[in-house]
């Protein structure tokens, strides 16, 4: 591995970033067509809904034993696997849409249960590796650079998908999105990182596996840090489901404005989380600095809904929205850069498949029951902002009495 400097990062990450940068791209104006193309095909809401449920599940399950096996496995190669395999899915579904019998619904369904798959194991080996090539003191910097770029290109891939659609249509975005796993998966080929350190590889496979998994669930169960920070981490996923199912009822309803504007003010967001991950890129905080950060976070989400609950003006939605999307940024910035730090690497991909799969649990279950209160709520949809606010300062007091994360991060 080459020597870095503190505060550079180096080719390897460069490699990562640009890699993450094209790959995600080609997912969001994928992401957008797919739903375009199932919607003119169907015209039913059922099928999107069981499209997003598909695409969804695998990582969802398979995250906490994906996260055992990525600990296992050189990281790099992980990444490059992922993305052949998704590249190749979409290549070969762009050639059954070629033949004579044309591409079916079942097609689509089974090769982005597929392509979950995949998807499962990348998603904790890439905030695994990133320790792994650079430094420490660059880590926050990393995450944001990473992050803010993904969001980037989701906002550009979501704001072109329906313009490329109209143009191309179904099939050559299948070919474009299969291209850019490739093309992610020969810049990661080029990464270079340090030997990992051996596993355990005794007693049966599978008995193995769970074993592990459990294990780094005990891991983060035992730590009151860790176990402060999956808090906080599943409770965005469950404060997004009743902001986003809200977000349309307030901007035609009672703002009475155009359709589109719920897509501006979806982009508003994560413009927010954009300029919070270009902020930290370059502003240096660690220990005391990181706590006050993730706490500061949640108050500053809990006062932005609660204040867009009170006023109900386009103006006052669109900031409060903008600084939503910044606090969420902050806090999931600060989780994975502490986990990064300080989780063992033998442990770290276990940790974050773990976090992901339990916040990601938890959204389903939240969309089902914030669809119930915001139907019994709709006559009053303040009532929501008020209740969402109220849940995200009952996570940050716990958070802020956390003794456990407070040594964690000091």
């Amino acid at each position: 591995m080459e020597q870095q400097q503190p505060g550079r990062l180096g080719r390897n990450f460069a490699l990562l970033l640009a890699g993450n940068l094209v790959s995600v791209l080609g997912s969001s104006v994928y992401l957008i067509v797919v739903v375009l193309y199932l919607k003119d095909r169907t015209g039913s809401a059922a099928i999107l809904g069981l499209y997003n449920f598909i695409a969804l599940l695998p990582p969802v399950l398979l995250g906490p034993f994906a996260g055992a096996l990525v600990d296992r496995w050189p990281r790099r190669n992980t990444l490059v696997i992922s993305d052949v395999v998704r590249g190749v899915l979409m290549l070969l579904l762009a050639s059954i849409a070629l033949l004579p019998s044309g591409i079916r619904i079942a097609h689509i369904l089974v090769f982005t249960a597929a392509g979950g798959i995949a998807h499962a194991f990348f998603l904790p080996a890439v905030p695994a590796i990133i320790p792994e090539i650079v430094p420490q003191s660059s880590l926050k910097r990393a995450n944001s650079l990473r992050a803010g770029g993904s969001q980037v290109s989701n906002l550009a891939g979501n704001a072109i998908g329906g313009a490329v659609y109209a143009v191309v249509g179904f099939v050559p975005v299948l070919v474009i999105n299969g291209v850019s796993f490739l093309l992610s998966a020969l810049q990661e080929s080029w990464i270079r990182t340090p030997a990992q350190p051996a596993v355990a590889r005794e007693g049966a496979w599978l008995k193995l596996v769970v074993g592990q998994t459990v294990a780094g669930l005990r891991y983060i169960l035992r730590r009151r840090g860790l176990r402060a920070m999956l808090l906080a981490n599943s409770a965005l996923y469950l404060l997004s489901p009743p902001l986003l199912l809200v977000l349309p009822f307030v901007v035609e309803d009672v703002l009475q404005l155009p359709t589109a504007f719920v897509g501006f003010y979806f982009a508003i967001m994560l413009a927010g989380g954009i300029s919070a991950y270009a902020l930290w890129a370059y502003l240096p905080l660690t220990g005391r600095g990181d706590r006050r950060v993730l706490i500061g976070s949640f108050f500053c989400l809990a006062a932005a809904v609660l204040i867009a609950g009170l006023w109900l003006d386009p103006w006052v939605l669109a900031l409060t929205l903008l600084v939503c999307g910044g606090s969420i940024a902050s806090v999931n910035l600060v989780i994975v850069t502490s986990v990064q730090r300080l989780v063992p690497q033998v442990r770290r991909a276990r940790v974050f498949a773990l976090m992901e799969s339990a916040g990601a649990l938890s959204a389903p279950f939240a969309y089902a029951f914030a669809g119930v209160i915001i139907d019994i709520l709709l006559q009053d949809v303040r009532l929501v902002f008020f209740l969402s606010a109220a849940v995200v300062v009952l996570v940050a007091a716990v958070t802020l009495c956390s003794s456990g994360l407070r040594r964690m991060l000091q």
